[in-house]
């Protein structure tokens, strides 16, 4: 649809006013304008029109579209912190002894282990009962001779260390040793006592190997 653009030149009144002249859009308009304005421009007049309407269609075309509401949900975010340990071990080593000392006078001598558990993890050390176990743990020598001994969790040898072989018998310092990680290698001693026996041992190198277990 084309709007013709209409002009008009108002009389002069008193002839010191400046003439004005009137554009007519066919939109229910006018809009005042200087006759030098519109000299020697009557071809320009309809690409006038066109770009008055280009410039309001493009004003039109930048205002955002009117949303029409909003809604809400949740994103659900989760992370699970694995426990885990590590464990080392130092050997306990008697000092060497005359076979009749040991009967007057019990020997000691204390290992270490090392554990490493995740922080803030609790965890429980357990002993097995090593591979020569006969109502006490024993080291071997030759195959026929025995050396009785004990592990204990305490520097007074007075709470023996647990032959717990699962997380249910071992959780508390009165049966093994308990304790809670912090990330980094925690050394816990092993206190070990051969007693005083009834016969001196045959001379020889005795020995043996206790597992070690961490529950966490």
């Amino acid at each position: 649809m084309t709007h013709p653009i209409k002009t008009s030149a108002p009389p002069r009144s008193g002839g010191s006013a400046t003439p004005r002249a009137r554009i007519d859009l066919d939109l229910g308009g006018w809009f005042p304008i200087a006759p030098a304005a519109l000299a020697g421009r009557s071809v320009m007049r309809s690409g006038m029109l066109g770009t008055i309407a280009l410039a309001a269609i493009m004003s039109l075309s930048a205002v955002p579209a009117a949303q029409a509401g909003t809604t809400t949900g949740n994103l659900p975010v989760s992370m699970t912190i694995t426990a885990s340990c590590t464990i080392g071990a130092t050997a306990m080593a008697f000092s060497a002894q005359l076979g009749a000392g040991l009967v007057s006078t019990a020997a000691t001598a204390s290992g270490s282990i090392s554990v490493t558990c995740t922080n803030l993890a609790p965890y429980a050390i357990g002993l097995d009962n090593g591979n020569n176990y006969s109502t006490t743990r024993r080291m071997v020598f030759g195959g026929s001779n025995y050396l009785p001994y004990g592990l204990y969790t305490n520097v007074g040898l007075t709470t023996p260390w647990s032959t717990a072989t699962g997380s249910a018998t071992c959780t508390t310092s009165s049966n093994c040793y308990t304790g809670t990680g912090n990330g980094a290698a925690q050394s816990i001693t092993v206190y070990g006592q051969v007693p005083t026996i009834a016969t001196a041992p045959a001379p020889g190198a005795y020995t043996d190997a206790v597992s070690i277990t961490v529950y966490f």
